[in-house]
């Protein structure tokens, strides 16, 4: 698959998926683009060398797709624990399109925003109010500035 159209599928995913250039104040990663979904980094890759797709993977799985498929190795710069790395030259579009779909649902799943509750808002004392009820008393002490200077 080319490098256009995997950002294209990356895209197609879901409307939450965002594109961005993170590390471009860094020299050697300046080129990398990284898709996104809740804020979080589900599939990354030098556009420069288009040689490695890092993708999160369930811990459990990584050995085995090592173990069949020779377009899966190491990720690029992240934990090989959770992430694995994929040759987009020599892995057959579907498996490609597979895993990082798996990657996408897994950093959905785990960051997925959660809507907003109907409890009221957390009400914050005003100005000079201290939100104590009688018998409370404050862990702090409130000091007046008495002979303020100017600098």
């Amino acid at each position: 698959m080319n490098i256009e159209d995997y950002r294209e599928y990356c895209l197609s995913l879901g409307e939450d998926v965002e594109e961005k250039l993170p590390f471009t104040a860094f020299r050697y990663a300046s080129g990398v683009l990284a898709f996104y979904v809740h804020g979080h980094m589900f599939s990354f890759f030098d556009c420069d060398h288009f040689s490695v797709i890092t993708l999160k993977c369930q811990p459990e799985r990584i050995e085995d797709l090592k173990a069949q498929h020779d377009c899966i190795g190491k990720p690029f710069n992240e934990s090989p624990k959770y992430w694995i790395g994929v040759n987009p030259d020599t892995a057959p579009d579907e498996l490609l399109k597979q895993l990082t779909r798996n990657s996408y649902e897994i950093v959905k799943a785990k960051y997925k925003r959660r809507a907003p509750s109907n409890s009221s808002p957390l009400q914050l004392p005003q100005r000079g109010e201290r939100g104590l009820t009688p018998g409370q008393s404050s862990r702090f002490k409130i000091y007046k500035l008495e002979n303020k200077q100017e600098w």
